[in-house]
């Protein structure tokens, strides 16, 4: 399982408050754990995550604003088409 590092950004943008003292509930994946963050790309929302251990990025489009309940799909089927692309 992947722990997910949320940027301010993001956690502002998911109403979700920042809990330095919290203890992951698992332990790192093969690929580590992942940052992510939000910004604006023309007139789009893009998410960027990136493997701690391996560097491995992806970027995500999305037209409105990520949400709580969509940032995990989202997150998971990013990382199944960057690997699949990766070969």
């Amino acid at each position: 399982m992947a722990l997910l590092q949320c940027s301010n950004a993001l956690l502002a943008q998911l109403d979700a408050q920042h809990e330095p003292e919290a203890v992951p509930a698992t332990r790192p994946g093969r690929l580590g754990d992942w940052c992510a963050t939000v910004f604006a790309l023309d007139d789009r929302r893009a998410a960027l995550f990136m493997s701690q251990r391996t560097l491995l990025s992806f970027i995500i489009l999305e037209g409105k604003r990520f949400d709580g309940e969509a940032i995990a799909l989202i997150f998971w089927g990013g990382l199944a088409q960057a690997l699949e692309m990766e070969g």
